[in-house]
């Protein structure tokens, strides 16, 4: 399950133009945009990163510190 308002390690689980979508352990489903996106990532591998809701109410995943 995403924990909104923690650090959690997610994995690589698919690109799109707007940055890697990121999964949980049950398959569940967080963007990290792709001004957080480094060149270690890659599919499958595991990022820590937080996770919060933006002013649109969506889920989205940043490697910085809040």
């Amino acid at each position: 399950m995403l924990k909104i308002g923690e650090f959690q390690t997610l994995s690589v689980g698919r690109e799109m133009p707007q940055g890697y979508y990121l999964m949980d352990e049950e398959e569940n489903e967080v963007l990290l945009p792709r001004k957080y996106i480094t060149d270690e990532m890659e599919f499958n591998s595991m990022v820590d990163v937080f996770v919060y809701v933006d002013s649109g109410g969506r889920d989205v995943a940043t490697t910085e510190k809040p």
